[in-house]
């Protein structure tokens, strides 16, 4: 996943979270956890949503 930017929360329908469902957590460290809820919180006080590129792996193929 490449996270390309931030967005203000009104510029994105809301139509465009109709679909599948993704979820993102932290590693299990303690610096990892406090990073990512330092995003997650300064988003939701800021009103903004992360853009991101998602691009699955074919473990199926053996691709990684």
């Amino acid at each position: 996943m490449q996270l390309i930017g931030f967005v203000d929360k009104s510029s994105i329908p809301r139509h465009y979270f109709m679909g599948n469902i993704y979820k993102v957590v932290p590693s299990n460290d303690v610096v990892s956890q406090k990073m990512f809820s330092t995003v997650l919180f300064s988003m939701i006080n800021l009103g903004r949503y992360a853009i991101c590129r998602h691009i699955p792996r074919n473990m199926k193929n053996g691709a990684s």
